[in-house]
């Protein structure tokens, strides 16, 4: 991993994801490209059809380069060993089109975005999180308002035993990553509670698997019977005992229970904790 890219409208949430992204880069030592895209009107929700003037689109484009350099200023005053890099990108366009281009361009390694949203399933719904994760194949970071800035070191990945050797590919993808962190990984399966004996067999077996390829030794199993699969991750982001959540977005997926609404924001509770995407190829 060498290159992270942060994505910020700067709004509050934005550039607190933007500080926790360039966080975790001091620390496991990747430079950081630094992106803003002015969304065209037609983009934003309920904004109607606006034509502007181009002179206005370069007062925009100084003004938001200004507000990125001040950003950059901003984080390069902070203490650390290590020093990254910061690359601006300031564009006119699509959020998820330029993002993507961009990742792509710059070889980013992951994308970190900022959620408006405090809570689990809806951070999937707004503020373009969903078109992100439907658009976007490379690893990408939500980060919600209230998540701390602090490093990662409980890691849940969360496993339904359906993919389970593409489960092992990505866990070991994400073993350098892990390791920087000298982080704890919890492999976490939830499971209705009628399943709870056969699951922990597999549960077992798959963690054995783990730690005989990855050579880690902090690799650990959690297995929560729960016949409300979100609820339960609404519950294990709202505990103390993950800084980070791992999921792999797959086409038909628990991710389609999450759009659907089969666990609403209403029922919600408060969540701290990152969320990681990963990307199936299926």
């Amino acid at each position: 991993m060498k290159t992270l890219l942060l994505s910020t409208d700067f709004s509050n949430a934005a550039n607190h994801a933007v500080k926790y992204g360039y966080q975790l880069a001091q620390n496991i030592r990747v430079n950081v490209v630094l992106c803003h895209v002015f969304m065209f009107p037609a983009e934003v929700p309920q904004g109607g059809v606006i034509v502007w003037p181009m002179d206005s689109y370069s007062d925009v484009l100084k003004d938001n380069e200004e507000q990125l350099q001040r950003l950059r200023d901003s984080l390069q005053t902070k203490d650390g060993d290590f020093k990254p890099a910061i690359k601006l990108i300031n564009e006119i366009g699509l959020v998820a089109e330029v993002v993507k281009e961009t990742s792509v361009s710059e070889k980013a390694d992951m994308i970190v975005v900022g959620t408006h949203q405090d809570t689990f399933s809806a951070m999937f719904m707004g503020n373009h999180s969903k078109i992100l994760i439907d658009h976007l194949y490379k690893p990408l970071l939500l980060v919600p308002p209230k998540a701390k800035l602090q490093l990662p070191h409980k890691i849940a990945f969360a496993s339904d035993f359906k993919h389970p050797d593409q489960d092992l590919h990505f866990i070991l993808l994400l073993m350098p990553f892990i390791r920087k962190l000298d982080a704890e990984l919890f492999i976490t399966h939830i499971e209705p509670t009628d399943r709870q004996d056969e699951n922990q067999i597999w549960l077992t077996q798959f963690l054995k698997d783990v730690g005989h390829r990855s050579n880690y030794p902090k690799v650990f199993s959690r297995l929560i019977t729960n016949d409300n699969r979100a609820m339960a991750l609404e519950q294990l982001c709202s505990g103390p005992d993950t800084d980070l959540l791992v999921m792999v977005h797959r086409q038909h997926g628990f991710f389609q229970e999450l759009f659907k609404g089969t666990y609403t924001k209403k029922t919600a509770k408060n969540t701290m904790v990152p969320l990681l995407v990963l990307h199936s190829a299926e």
